[in-house]
């Protein structure tokens, strides 16, 4: 199946555009959160209405408001706290950021953990979704050298170890690192023209990705 990454728009709606053109046919488009920047109702509408009628599974950022998450609740496009399942492959999201990221939209690692432990309990073929990165990984780097990802998230990984896992929020981090078994994949930031299409085998879970640049 083809899936289509698409990170921290940041309400930049243009480059989401040029972004979904050179992916050409998106296949299934995942938005990882901080999709607007510090945005509402009308915010969200905008983004969902550039996507144009794709087929969409999509997170919150820290940096949307709860307007954005009810927004994507009523469209029946939330992957925040839920699984889904699509051909074949049981996707899995959580939303936001962690206690003390910038914005509204945060939750304890506790919390980010214990949902996702439930989730994916008893479940294979995962595709993990999220917004953060997991921690003390090259995809989680900012620009002052810290760690900015989640240990709740790294522990996901660990122990249930999905066959992807797709994340953005570390612009300065776009790239790729393997946990385990685990692809692990920051799309970078749709608003600095980055995304990235994903084609994920049904039988033989093969990953195949080509990033997107666009300007």
């Amino acid at each position: 199946m083809k899936i289509s990454a698409f990170a921290d728009i940041h309400s930049n709606t243009t480059m989401l555009e040029a972004a979904l053109k050179e992916a050409k046919s998106p296949g299934l488009a995942v938005l990882l959160g901080d999709n607007t920047h510090y945005g509402g109702f009308s915010d969200a509408e905008k983004v969902l209405e550039t996507m144009d009628g794709k087929k969409i599974l999509a997170l919150p950022g820290n940096v949307d408001t709860w307007e954005v998450l009810e927004t994507f609740e009523k469209k029946g496009v939330s992957l925040h706290g839920k699984k889904k399942k699509i051909s074949g492959f049981v996707f899995i999201g959580f939303g936001g950021g962690k206690t003390g990221d910038a914005g509204e939209t945060n939750f304890e690692e506790a919390k980010i953990y214990s949902t996702l432990k439930a989730l994916c309990k008893g479940e294979k073929k995962i595709v993990l979704c999220t917004h953060l990165p997991p921690i003390n990984t090259k995809i989680d780097l900012t620009s002052s050298g810290s760690h900015a990802g989640s240990k709740a998230i790294r522990r996901i990984i660990e122990e249930f170890y999905p066959v992807l896992h797709l994340c953005g929020h570390c612009h300065e981090s776009a790239g790729e690192e393997k946990i385990g078994k685990t692809l692990c994949i920051n799309a970078g930031a749709v608003k600095e023209g980055n995304a990235v299409v994903i084609d994920l085998n049904e039988k033989s879970n093969e990953i195949k990705f080509e990033r997107i640049k666009v300007f």
